[in-house]
């Protein structure tokens, strides 16, 4: 599936051919796979190239590393992030730019637009008062403040004003909720955790930075609201952090880790849909699993194409998220299934080492994994975590194959 995905993918950023397989790139421009009507408008939902997205294109124009290690960089990507911005917000966010001097500045900023769409919002519903929210979205002068679907599933913490919890739909006023980002707490923290990088351009910086575990950690340790531990929007402030360089960013072990302590997001989810066989209560088989496709990414893609698509363990755990949406996209609209159409091509289109830099039915990466490689990665972390020999055997038998 992985390598399916990624061909469509890179065809299109090499403009190779209209398409591999039609139906595969209709998914890929957010449209119906098989009528190809515009059906899906988040294009970030199902591009695999994380730093290559809509969303942190955006980020590193209105947040740039050197703005992010000033005294109000986290407190400015924690307004961004947790109201969700970046494909859906691409309107709200050409009227403004986005890094405020002040917690009175970005609570003023989203409350005048805010009160801007109320108005467009009353003005048309006097002469339609039928009409649907959906359909008010696209009146001119609107525009969307935030996307509590950002990352493709609906999050109530990412929303500009969340509903609380056991209050029979009462939300959070725009103050109440951007305002705690701003804290002489978290600003005091995030300036000690920059160490010498605070206030430096990461992309000149020669000093020491934080790993990405350590990231993690300074995020879990702010107890910042609308964050939940080990959570996604954890993962992906981290993320953010490191494609701006501002810490180092994770390799395969520590994405593992990550991946299986949190077996009910996309990543483990995708690992499944390949063929591991894997338990959330055995993260450390998980890992493994993680590893080895990581593995098979690392030394079968070209240069140009690690280069397109931004590799590394962030790239790798990002494609895995996009497995099962691509599946499910493609399985509800399609009198075939994925898996079918997956089998039949890795029947017909073999695989042929940088083929696909010219040719656009070529595959990045061959379907089938090398056993022997499965082996080694499996007596590395034996190495690495002292394991006893039993571990390593049941490893070895829940990395089965790459679909």
């Amino acid at each position: 599936m992985p390598a399916l995905i990624l061909r469509e993918a890179l065809n299109k950023r090499r403009r190779l051919a209209p398409f591999a397989i039609q139906s595969l790139r209709w998914i890929l421009d957010g449209k119906h796979p098989n009528t190809g009507r515009n059906s899906h408008g988040n294009l970030d939902h199902v591009n695999p190239a994380r730093a290559a997205g809509v969303n942190f294109e955006l980020l590193k124009k209105h947040i740039p590393g050197e703005k992010a290690t000033t005294a109000l960089g986290l407190s400015n990507l924690l307004a961004w992030m947790l109201s969700g911005q970046g494909f859906s917000t691409q309107s709200f966010l050409k009227t403004i730019s986005f890094f405020f001097n002040s917690a009175e500045d970005c609570i003023a900023c989203f409350t005048e637009a805010r009160s801007s769409n109320e108005a467009i919002v009353a003005k048309y519903r006097a002469d339609h008062p039928n009409a649907q929210m959906s359909t008010m979205k696209s009146l001119q002068g609107y525009v969307v403040l935030d996307d509590p679907n950002v990352w493709g599933q609906a999050a109530n913490d990412l929303c500009i004003t969340p509903t609380i919890r056991f209050t029979n739909g009462l939300r959070v006023s725009v103050a109440n909720k951007l305002g705690p980002y701003f804290s002489g707490l978290i600003r005091a923290g995030w300036i000690t955790w920059l160490g010498g990088l605070y206030g430096q351009d990461p992309d000149k910086y020669t000093g020491l930075r934080h790993s990405w575990s350590d990231t993690i950690n300074m995020i879990r340790s702010l107890n910042i609201p609308g964050i939940k531990g080990l959570g996604l929007t954890t993962l992906q402030l981290a993320n953010n952090l490191a494609l701006l360089n501002i810490c180092t960013p994770p390799d395969a072990a520590e994405m593992g880790t990550w991946i299986g302590e949190n077996p009910k997001l996309g990543a483990y989810k995708g690992l499944v849909l390949l063929g591991f066989k894997l338990r959330a209560s055995d993260p450390l088989a998980t890992r493994a699993a993680f590893q080895v496709f990581y593995d098979h990414c690392e030394r079968n893609l070209t240069q140009a194409d690690k280069e397109l698509l931004g590799f590394g363990a962030i790239f790798v755990e990002h494609l895995l998220c996009k497995v099962q949406r691509w599946q499910d996209r493609y399985n509800t609209a399609m009198s075939t299934k994925f898996a079918r159409l997956r089998d039949a091509q890795s029947s017909s289109s073999p695989w042929i080492p940088g083929n696909n830099q010219t040719d656009a039915m070529g595959f990045p990466f061959p379907l089938g994994v090398d056993g022997n490689r499965i082996g080694q990665i499996i007596k590395d972390i034996i190495v690495s975590l002292d394991l006893r020999a039993q571990d390593a055997s049941d490893m070895t038998h829940r990395t089965t194959r790459i679909k």
